[in-house]
């Protein structure tokens, strides 16, 4: 589990949330804590991350490109919360679910990231600000789910129950909750700290993003 006071201070977005859903957790499952649901999330943001700077992702094209990579991060980071809060989902749920997401996250993104876009183009920039794409649409995309949940519990539903499309609508009305612009400018400063100290390696150790 990452240290509470570091994920309080750059995804405190993330973590109140993580809270909330936790509160609703604690109702089946013992033993389970707010940190550590960020954590996770956390955690399949840098493995994407750093997947998508090793892989050298051509100037320009990253966001494109980090959609097949990211994908594989965002199902098993849904599936780890899943098993995490004691929740059982199918792969193929899962997976449907994290190519809506994404898609959405990336469409209320595009102007939040156009700076880092545009970085791309830069050869000294273009990794570091690829990493930073790949984390930014992955973070989001389980802050997005966690935010899913939260809806569901406080309408007293079983996420494991609905469909696809169902958790697909619930997400587009979850992401309008969200303050993409202020969140990432917090989240991206954790990034970067966490780049600097060579903390990104250590952190996506153990990580599954495989896609299949």
């Amino acid at each position: 589990m990452m240290d509470i006071a570091f994920l309080m201070r750059y995804f405190s977005g993330l973590m109140k949330v993580a809270n909330t859903v936790v509160g609703y957790a604690n109702k089946w499952a013992a033993n389970i804590e707010s940190a550590q649901l960020a954590t996770i999330v956390v955690r399949h943001a840098i493995a994407a991350a750093v997947a998508g700077m090793a892989g050298g992702v051509l100037p320009g094209i990253a966001v494109l490109v980090s959609s097949v990579i990211a994908i594989g991060a965002i199902w098993h980071m849904y599936y780890a919360v899943g098993k995490y809060l004691h929740l059982k989902f199918g792969k193929d749920i899962l997976k449907a679910t994290a190519a809506a997401i994404l898609s959405n996250v990336i469409h209320q993104m595009w102007g939040v990231l156009a700076i880092e876009f545009a970085a791309t183009f830069i050869p000294l920039l273009s990794i570091p600000a690829t990493g930073l794409i790949f984390f930014a649409i992955t973070y989001f995309s389980g802050m997005t789910f966690l935010l899913v949940l939260e809806y569901i519990f406080k309408a007293g539903g079983d996420p494991t129950s609905m469909s696809a499309e169902e958790l697909k609508r619930t997400a587009e009305r979850a992401a309008g909750g969200i303050d993409f612009r202020g969140e990432f400018e917090q989240s991206k400063q954790g990034f970067k700290r966490m780049r600097r100290e060579g903390n990104l390696e250590d952190l996506s150790k153990g990580v599954d993003i495989n896609s299949d």
